[in-house]
């Protein structure tokens, strides 16, 4: 676990009369695990394996610079004010940002030679700045003999669902860093 600090009130915002002033609170989330150096070999998955539990921060900036990123210069990604004009609370993240995150989240777990076969995701609720994207998942399909596994996921906030998806992917035959120190 990691320790964030949520302000639950901040006081005289909007217009508040709190006298008590902002009240910050400790909050504990799952700590973002390890980025794996090698890749996973066929036979160390199982179907029902649980990938790490991640909870992503939602900034300001990652939805900005990964909606400029992606070309999408919708108001919507990077102005507060243009975004709540349009019925929204504050800014979004993009499907480009929330297809990134899932497919990071996933290499993350299954190492830098993952190669996607196909990923499809369907989205649920906004994702705000100032909320945390919560990643949890598992192995819904494995076959051993020819590497292919498919992971389930969704991807959560305060809301509810931002996003739920599959992602299917073959894994190599045998690890790939105890394949390179074999040559």
């Amino acid at each position: 676990l990691e320790v964030c600090w949520l302000d639950s009130h901040p006081a005289l915002v909007d217009g508040a009369e709190d006298s008590r002033g902002p009240i910050t609170l400790p909050q504990f989330r799952p700590a973002r695990p390890a980025r794996r150096e090698d890749t996973l070999g066929a036979d160390a998955v199982a179907e029902g394996d649980e990938l790490p539990l991640t909870a992503i921060p939602i900034t300001p900036t990652l939805i900005a610079s990964c909606a400029f990123a992606a070309g999408d210069y919708s108001e919507g990604h990077h102005d507060p004010e243009v975004a709540k004009k349009h019925g929204l609370k504050s800014i979004i993240t993009d499907i480009h940002t929330s297809l990134g995150l899932s497919q990071r989240w996933i290499s993350d777990w299954a190492g830098p030679a993952a190669i996607y076969r196909n990923i499809r995701i369907r989205l649920g609720v906004a994702n705000y700045a100032g909320d945390i994207l919560t990643m949890a998942g598992n192995v819904v399909a494995a076959n051993a003999k020819t590497g292919e596994i498919t992971v389930g996921f969704t991807g959560f906030n305060s809301l509810g669902d931002h996003l739920t998806g599959t992602a299917e992917l073959p894994l190599p035959a045998e690890p790939a860093r105890a394949a390179e120190e074999n040559r």
